[in-house]
């Protein structure tokens, strides 16, 4: 019996587990589950996609899903303990061998703990979410003082005053 490109939710060999009953059955190759974030770290305020991908055998070959894939709409639960996935938890259904999910790291920095869950399979991805880089506000400026021209203010102020009062002046008789 021909049994192979099928999803057994594990990575070890299905046989060994338990999961494959009877020498009969050729099962080799089995799909499995990857799960990778794009970028694979953020900041704080930023996203990433989370994408469980299921085109891939034990061998690491690729399926082209137009050949045959796991069925559509098989659920794929994706979780995060540090932002969110919608919440904490988001289920989404594969379409051709892949399911995404978006991450919010809306929740500040450090180390989110993402999960993606197909069945008894379960893979876990570490992602550094940093702090946002500082911003800069106008309003939180220091102010700067007057600077030294280099000329006294009081010869100009006298000089000032003077004009305006006629001193420099002579006055004209008529």
């Amino acid at each position: 019996m021909k049994n192979v490109c099928n999803f057994r939710g594990l990575i070890i060999d299905p046989y060994l587990r338990g999961r494959i009953v009877g020498e009969q059955v050729d099962y080799d190759p089995w799909m499995v589950m990857r799960f990778t974030a794009n970028p694979t770290s953020t900041t704080a305020g930023s996203t990433s996609t989370l994408t469980a991908d299921l085109r891939y055998d034990n061998q690491g070959n690729f399926h082209d899903p137009i050949n045959g894939h796991i069925p559509d709409n098989t659920m794929v639960t994706f979780t995060t303990n540090l932002g969110n996935v919608g919440s904490k938890s988001v289920t989404v259904p594969l379409v051709n061998g892949i399911a995404l999910a978006i991450l919010r790291a809306d929740e500040g920095a450090g180390l989110a703990w993402l999960t993606a869950r197909l069945d008894s399979e379960l893979l876990t991805l570490g992602m550094t979410i940093t702090p946002p880089p500082p911003v800069v506000n106008a309003a939180t400026t220091k102010t700067i003082s007057m600077q030294e021209t280099g000329q006294p203010l009081l010869p100009l102020i006298l000089a000032g005053l003077m004009v305006l009062g006629g001193i420099i002046l002579p006055r004209r008789i008529k």
